[in-house]
């Protein structure tokens, strides 16, 4: 994981993201000098060239990474205010896949159940489609935790949004409508089909972070005792 602090500058740029290997997962924000500026999203199984924003919408074809791709030692950024103006200050979230310990990868939504492997059992999972059907506003980045349902007894059922300003549950933004979840072992299952987490026809990404991770942030795992 990796948290940078930049000036923006006129054209594309790269900038050097201090990691072991190409970030699969990067948030970029403007704190000052260029106005209104959203937040800007990677994520690696996006089609090259497309980026997100923390709001409902799905992927957007533009080139805020230079219609390129993070390698081992630097990110492209575009030609554009959202990363890189010339008066702007930007300060930029990176992260890597950490087998055991994170991992950012895609579904395709189907029908029926859907299982997704991690390798490891999540505490924090945030899914999110790019593609298809806007939902409207339950198409937002959606939030589920181990913390407050703590058992699969039906699938978890509660869950916040990152794009939202609503409680858990709130409303008809965060509802038990959106479809149940289930934590296990290895992964995660999405038990019905609601548009939020699993639908036919719908592409989704997703983050997540082990409940017990079994290395740590640089890939090393913990002596036994």
């Amino acid at each position: 994981f990796s948290i940078l602090k930049y000036s923006g500058a006129s054209g594309a740029k790269s900038i050097s993201h201090g990691l072991s290997q190409a970030p699969t997962f990067i948030i970029v924000k403007c704190t000052d000098g260029v106005s209104s500026q959203n937040w800007t999203i990677y994520h690696k199984d996006l089609p090259t060239g497309d980026y997100m924003k923390f709001t409902s919408d799905e992927k957007i074809d533009y080139p805020m990474f230079n219609d390129s791709t993070p390698n081992s030692s630097t990110i492209p950024l575009g030609n554009d205010d959202q990363v890189s103006g010339s008066s702007g200050t930007y300060i930029l979230y990176a992260w890597h896949d950490v087998p055991g310990l994170q991992k950012f990868g895609s579904y395709a939504g189907s029908s029926g159940k859907t299982f997704v492997e991690l390798g490891f059992r999540p505490a924090l999972l945030v899914i999110k489609f790019y593609d298809g059907t806007d939902v409207g506003s339950h198409a937002g980045w959606k939030v589920i935790d181990n913390q407050r349902n703590k058992f699969n007894i039906s699938g978890i059922m509660q869950k916040l949004a990152w794009d939202v300003n609503e409680a858990e549950n709130g409303g008809s933004t965060i509802s038990t409508s959106e479809g149940k979840v289930d934590f296990l072992s290895n992964g995660f299952r999405i038990i019905d089909n609601h548009a939020p987490f699993n639908s036919s026809g719908r592409n989704y990404i997703y983050m997540a972070w082990a409940e017990a991770p079994v290395s740590n942030l640089y890939g090393g795992q913990s002596n036994a005792r």
